[in-house]
């Protein structure tokens, strides 16, 4: 039980510290991450009903505060969960008023006529309020959720000028082995070290253009590490760094 209580307590120590380092790093190191991973639910619900933002404020805000919680509350709703966080169930007549508020706004239309049922889903949720997001190359993605809206444009386009760099890699020759998350083996045939070095050098510019060709004038590095591996010659096939004079 004295564990217990101490793993519990640890816990929401690491939870509390967590949460300060990470306002910290959004509100005060980086500011502009806090207006990036603004949750703007109740714009993409005004987007895909086609309606002006404050027209959706108005419907479905009952406090008039525009608090986050009251998209949350509806998205829920939409969703098919009718009940709070603490489990207790939502107010019969605030449930109402959503589905009301959304068929009004929805107009008439197939939406409206699937909003009367005033049954909620996953699927109807996602029509609502997921939205299409797209990266500078051009990638288009449609109907993410908010992680993916946010993740895209820089996961979507780092992933990008790594097949722009595989490509460019193959084309000049080079014999390409593996692709793991952002790590690329390439196989370099020497049975001298110092030319693998050199060889890798030249990987390395390839690899840097080629991704700067998506990220325009942001500092591309790369980092490598030279392995020597023949078969037969290691033990259970595994790759030794490569050091001078080795």
């Amino acid at each position: 039980l004295s564990i217990t209580r101490r793993s519990r307590s640890a816990n929401s120590l690491f939870r509390c510290r967590t949460k300060e380092f990470r306002e910290k790093l959004i509100k005060e190191v980086y500011p502009e991450l806090d207006i990036y991973l603004c949750e703007d639910t109740m714009a993409i619900l005004a987007r895909n009903l086609g309606v002006p933002l404050a027209m959706c404020w108005a419907q479905l805000d009952w406090t008039g505060t525009r608090s986050p919680g009251i998209t949350a509350a509806v998205r829920k709703i939409v969703r098919g969960q009718t009940c709070k966080a603490d489990g207790s169930p939502y107010n019969r007549r605030f449930v109402d008023g959503v589905w009301d508020g959304l068929i009004a706004l929805a107009g008439d239309s197939e939406l409206a006529l699937r909003l009367a049922a005033r049954i909620g889903s996953e699927e109807l949720e996602q029509r609502l309020f997921r939205s299409g997001v797209s990266t500078l190359t051009g990638r288009v993605r449609g109907r993410v959720s908010f992680s993916q809206a946010r993740n895209t444009p820089f996961q979507g386009l780092a992933a990008d000028g790594a097949k722009i760099a595989l490509w460019n890699l193959i084309k000049e020759g080079y014999k390409v082995i593996g692709f793991v998350h952002d790590e690329v083996l390439v196989a370099l045939p020497s049975e001298d070290g110092t030319l693998a070095v050199t060889e890798a050098d030249r990987v390395v510019e390839i690899m840097c253009r080629s991704m700067e060709q998506v990220t325009g004038d942001v500092q591309v590095h790369v980092v490598t590490a030279v392995v020597e591996g023949r078969e037969g010659d290691r033990p259970e096939g595994r790759l030794i760094a490569w050091e001078p004079g080795s």
